[in-house]
């Protein structure tokens, strides 16, 4: 094993976890300006006792406790090969407004690709704030950390990290430069009970083609079918019949996190995590958990599961206005709308 920036080495070179210890340290985060609010604990005691001794079990029963820390592995073939899989669970909530200048995943040279990073946010943001001037924080429930290990030449090596949230609701704001990952945005135009276009958006590039490795756009890829009134119409060069299919991402600018229900509400949703591959194709989920699995690609990733986003062609094309994250307008394209969800 070679550990960066210490001192140790084996007679095992693994390049595998070399390369991701690489790409997880060309992390560029610039000035971070957050308030966050931490609720969780070891136990929650209703009564106290004043001496230690043993409890009869109606005191017992006045006892509330949870674990703070929680320890979960699992293992899957997705990937192509056996995956062992760790994750340590905060068992906490965590709610925070937060404006970061600049940040950027995975910067170094990347084959045909011209972009410098993976991913790359400018006026990063977290919550927003509301109409009244109070603080809608962006919540997050149960984060974790996660690592996933494969055999290499007879010993398990790690291939890939995760940071996530069980659960997390709230607006994510950024101008995005570039993005590898998945933003699941639906398209949708209704006329009375006709579903008259209905399609999946996905990460592309300028001229269409699917595209997940720092793409610029999202839209319907070239080949792929658009149902307008159930009749399927493919999309070539960006349009489907008179439809601009391809839309710049750094037209999104506050992207809704959590599911969207049937009254118009909002409740957390799983999904969102950005994690650091050493492998191509490594897949992350427990599904046997009935959790949704991912499958990624090497370098960084964000997953952003915006089931709560549905537009239509022309607010796709608009795009989404920014949220206002901070309180003074400094001229730094923060100063937005009062309120997105």
């Amino acid at each position: 094993m070679s550990c960066l920036r210490g001192g140790c080495a084996s007679n095992l070179h693994n390049s595998k976890t070399e390369e991701l210890l690489t790409l997880v340290n060309k992390i560029n985060v610039s000035r971070v300006i957050a308030i966050t609010v931490f609720s969780g604990g070891i136990c929650s005691v209703q009564y106290s006792f004043a001496q230690l001794a043993t409890l009869a079990d109606q005191d017992l029963r006045m006892v509330q406790a949870r674990s703070l820390l929680l320890l979960d592995q699992y293992k899957n073939t997705l990937s192509g090969v056996d995956t062992q899989f760790t994750r340590i669970t905060l068992n906490a909530k965590i709610e925070t407004i937060t404006n970061v200048d600049r940040m950027e995943f995975g910067r170094y040279k990347r084959t045909n690709e011209s972009l410098p990073a993976d991913i790359s946010f400018r006026n990063f943001a977290l919550g927003y704030i509301g109409p009244s001037g109070e603080i809608k924080p962006f919540k997050m429930n149960r984060p974790f950390f996660e690592y996933a290990t494969q055999d290499v030449i007879g010993k398990q090596a790690v291939v890939g990290i995760r940071f996530g949230f069980g659960e997390s609701i709230g607006i994510l704001s950024s101008d995005i430069d570039q993005l590898t990952g998945n933003i699941d945005v639906q398209i949708k135009t209704n006329s009375g009970s006709i579903n008259w276009v209905r399609s999946k958006a996905e990460l592309i590039t300028p001229e269409g083609s699917a595209d997940d490795i720092r793409a610029t756009h999202i839209g319907i890829p070239n080949g792929d079918k658009i149902y307008f009134a159930g009749i399927p119409v493919t999309t070539s060069n960006c349009k489907a019949l008179w439809v601009n299919t391809c839309f710049e991402l750094s037209k999104y600018r506050s992207i809704p996190i959590g599911k969207k229900l049937d009254d118009g509400s909002f409740e957390p949703a799983e999904g969102v995590f950005l994690s650091f591959q050493g492998k191509e194709g490594l897949v992350w989920g427990n599904s046997e958990f009935g959790e949704e699995t991912v499958k990624t690609v090497t370098g960084a990733f964000f997953n952003i599961p915006s089931s709560a986003l549905t537009v239509t062609f022309d607010q796709a094309n608009k795009g989404i206005s920014r949220a206002r994250t901070e309180y003074i307008d400094r001229g730094l394209g923060r100063w937005g709308m009062n309120s997105v969800m």
